[in-house]
């Protein structure tokens, strides 16, 4: 079972935290102190070991990025070029993602974007339409951060807002609602969610804090049963 928590990812403090994440070091002082706390304040005691949980945590790794970092071939010389001058000078993995989410913040948000049927999908989006939906930002961003050395992957769902008055029965979800993004692995601190599209179709309010969230909403057309991103 996993539990999913949407984080406000501009923090200053939760920044600095991502930023050093790859740095932490487990060892068996903070592990007792930690221990300590846990017992002191919320009467837990986990049931397992110091050396467990560093297995664990190394484990983890391994098989996410035996899972996640495989490049496709369609991400292009051309492609992997623009990448690496986006990224040069990146202090962290977490600049790594933000640089690379932002690479097509200036496109255009465009769901009946006519991609020719012989074209490099990756390409096609990046130097000549400039333009697309949720799928073709995602795709891009997730082979730009594998081929950065950072587990990715593409993800399928719904951006449902929350915060609407009829939450107490359930959530209405549409067709419209349907979304792609993407989230990353970063070493020490887990996944984060990661959404280069700034104009994604939505219903007013606020649906989550992914590291760019949309700066402005759309109307939503008539195709609710549309389950297409």
């Amino acid at each position: 079972h996993y539990i999913y928590m949407e984080l406000d990812y501009s923090n200053e403090k939760l920044q600095s935290i991502l930023e050093r994440a790859s740095e932490v070091k487990y060892d068996q002082a903070t592990w007792t102190t930690m221990l300590k706390y846990m017992r002191e304040h919320y009467g837990v005691k986990p049931g397992f070991s110091f050396n467990d949980f560093k297995a664990a945590v190394k484990d983890a790794y391994s098989k996410v990025a035996a899972e996640y970092m495989q490049v496709s071939d369609s991400l292009s010389d051309e492609a992997r070029s623009l990448e690496k001058k986006t990224v040069q000078g990146s202090g962290s993995e977490l600049d790594t993602c933000i640089r690379l989410n932002n690479l097509t913040s200036s496109y255009m948000y465009n769901k009946r974007v006519q991609i020719p049927k012989d074209a490099n999908v990756i390409d096609y989006f990046l130097f000549d339409a400039k333009e697309g939906y949720c799928v073709h930002y995602a795709t891009v961003l997730t082979q730009m951060l594998r081929n950065e050395g950072i587990p990715a992957r593409f993800v399928e769902g719904f951006n449902v807002e929350y915060s609407q008055e009829d939450g107490i029965d359930g959530y209405p979800v549409k067709g419209t609602d349907a979304h792609a993004w993407v989230e990353a692995y970063i070493k020490g601190f887990g996944w984060i969610r990661l959404d280069a599209v700034k104009a994604f179709p939505r219903r007013t309010g606020n649906s989550g804090n992914a590291v760019s969230n949309p700066d402005y909403i759309m109307e939503d057309d008539d195709e609710e049963d549309d389950m297409t991103p």
